[in-house]
């Protein structure tokens, strides 16, 4: 994981809101935008590279929109990757979980 990426994790990603989660083969890519009023680039687009043990508990009840994130957290596994947890909070409570070998901002 670069700098940037890593940096992202460290200061966190709050207000961001989920957009997407898609696969793009055997990567696990996730879309997240930001509040307007943030100077930062809108949109986050992470590809999860050789995303495995994905876990995907989201709430909606009978709520409609995008979950907030809450928090963002990138934990090392030795030098063979990365195990990455998204918590949402409010409506929809939720979170996303899974292991990857990398993590790569897209612009």
């Amino acid at each position: 994981m670069n700098q940037v990426v890593q940096k992202m994790f460290d200061d966190g990603m709050s207000d961001a809101r989920l957009r997407s989660v898609r696969w793009r083969g055997d990567d696990l890519v996730i879309e997240l935008v930001r509040p307007p009023d943030r100077p930062e680039k809108q949109s986050i687009t992470l590809s999860c590279l050789d995303a495995c043990n994905v876990k995907i508990d989201m709430d909606f009840g009978h709520y409609v929109g995008s979950p907030l994130l809450c928090e963002a957290k990138a934990e090392a596994i030795g030098t063979t990757g990365w195990v990455i947890q998204f918590e949402f909070g409010g409506a929809p409570d939720g979170a996303i979980s899974f292991r990857c070998t990398d993590v790569v901002l897209q612009e």
